[in-house]
């Protein structure tokens, strides 16, 4: 498992326009991880993040 700056560090990047995520209920770890990066490590915010809204990590979340 990678958090949003291992992945830009894997592959060389500084950072991304348009963040698209689709993890079948990871999706707010995800933004969590990204949302840390970008205030702690200083990484630039993406332009844009697309995700799905279908439910899948409500029940997840609210027991977390």
């Amino acid at each position: 498992m990678y958090t949003f700056k291992g992945v830009l560090d894997l592959y060389n990047a500084a950072g991304c326009e348009v963040l698209i995520i689709d993890a079948e209920g990871a999706d707010c770890e995800i933004l969590k991880s990204v949302l840390r990066s970008c205030k702690l490590e200083g990484i630039e915010w993406p332009r844009a993040i697309r995700f799905e809204t279908r439910g899948h990590a409500d029940f997840k979340e609210q027991n977390s």
